[in-house]
């Protein structure tokens, strides 16, 4: 009988510690997500830098409203057109579209900037939390007529959250793969891109609550807003469709493989 509680205590004391284990990784990594803009533009043999990518750039940073300061680039392009600004994923920077700046239409000025935790923005990641704030803060300083919003997996989710109640002037979104509904499916998209491990999704939400971030809220975008959206999941792109254009807003999906973004 001793012999059996010995084990079971044993086997307990060994699932208290993965369980705690596994929690401080899934909290780290969403608070401080790793920063691989350099060696993903390495591998990809990408633009490193502005120069590289024959852009001429002015190198400048806001302050959000906790106090950090986040470092961005823009470019005026002679141009009429909205503001266009590009919204890197998780684990991202603003490096990560330095090949991109010129595919998405005429702008009046084209901006780039690290959010909290990225690139070399100094902060805590909070997925869409503070980030949502800062993003409003810095389109509302630019004052412009209207503006273009172009992100990429969790920044193209930070686009759409943010357009549930935007007020101030027309918006246009392209969206690359925002994240997706589910809880199972982020898990499984988390141990896929930013985590060393397949995420158990009954982890995820005290991993979330003791992490501080927020996922994105889906849910439907003001009217004046148009959105273009781009995946490489049909079923998914039509869920997206139906839950945004429910108030009236113009959804335009279209399907594309994600290697190729």
């Amino acid at each position: 009988m001793e012999i059996f509680l010995g084990l079971a205590f044993l086997v307990l004391a060994a699932i208290l510690a993965w369980v705690a284990l596994t929690l401080w990784v899934m909290i780290r990594v969403l608070r401080h997500p790793p920063r691989r803009s350099i060696s993903w533009a390495l591998m990809s043999q990408a633009s490193m830098t502005p120069d590289e990518a024959g852009l001429h750039v002015t190198e400048w940073g806001f302050r959000s409203s906790d106090g950090t300061e986040l470092p961005a680039w823009s470019a005026e392009t002679g141009d009429s057109g909205p503001l266009t600004v590009l919204l890197h994923d998780l684990s991202g920077s603003r490096i990560d579209q330095l090949d991109h700046w010129s595919e998405f239409g005429p702008s009046d000025v084209v901006i780039a900037y690290d959010r909290q935790g990225h690139g070399e923005a100094e902060g805590i990641c909070r997925l869409v939390g503070q980030e949502r704030q800062d993003l409003a803060q810095l389109l509302r300083q630019q004052g412009s007529e209207s503006i273009r919003l172009v992100g990429h997996g969790l920044g193209a989710s930070l686009a759409l959250d943010l357009a549930r109640d935007w007020q101030d002037c027309p918006m246009e979104i392209i969206a690359f793969h925002p994240w997706p509904f589910e809880l199972e499916a982020i898990a499984t998209h988390l141990g896929k891109t930013v985590l060393p491990f397949r995420l158990p999704v009954l982890l995820l939400k005290p991993a979330l609550f003791l992490a501080g971030v927020h996922l994105p809220r889906l849910d439907a975008v003001e009217p004046s807003v148009q959105v273009h959206l781009h995946g490489d999941d049909q079923f998914e792109l039509e869920n997206w469709d139906s839950l945004l254009a429910g108030r009236g807003a113009e959804i335009i999906i279209s399907h594309v493989d994600r290697s190729s973004r």
